[in-house]
């Protein structure tokens, strides 16, 4: 019978234990998690030339130029707002959340008629304004992803301007 007993606390002991472990465990990831997001910054993202009110602010961050500037299923973070123009500027101001310390790109476009893609012609030149960070000159292609990149972090200014093409 005392054998029986203890097994019995030996088992409750090893049972608590592992289980403190196990929280303890979830409570240093949740740690690791917020260490993150407390690095993580607001950019401030002004768009100028927008001539119409037509449509949603499709955007995109990248941290590389795998996709850059048009794939947005490659970007790091993506996704629309909503358009606040101010039509004595023809320009509005967004933020993107979250933004960990690092180089970055950012590429727009207003999607005008609401349909979550950007509209090209036949040989792929959009049809709704564009614009990247950095605003470089428009050539032949699309911008390069070097020719976009900004510095960003808690050192820097965090706000950038982007201009649209039509």
């Amino acid at each position: 019978m005392r054998n029986i007993q203890s097994v019995t606390l030996a088992l409750r002991v090893v049972s608590r234990t592992l289980c403190m472990l196990g929280i303890s465990g979830i409570f240093f990831f949740c740690l690791a998690s917020n260490s993150y997001a407390a690095g993580a910054l607001s950019l401030e993202v002004k768009v100028t030339e927008i001539r119409t009110s037509k449509g949603k602010m499709g955007w995109a961050l990248f941290s590389q130029k795998k996709g850059f500037p048009g794939d947005r299923d490659k970007a790091v973070q993506k996704g629309y707002w909503e358009l606040n123009r101010d039509p004595k500027t023809n320009s509005a101001v967004y933020k993107i959340e979250n933004v960990p310390p690092g180089e970055w790109a950012v590429s727009v476009y207003q999607d005008e008629d609401n349909d979550q893609k950007l509209d090209s012609n036949w040989i792929g030149i959009p049809k709704e304004p564009v614009g990247v960070s950095m605003n470089p000159k428009p050539r032949m292609g699309p911008p390069k992803f070097k020719s976009a990149l900004f510095a960003f972090g808690p050192a820097q200014n965090n706000s950038i301007e982007i201009k649209l093409y039509h």
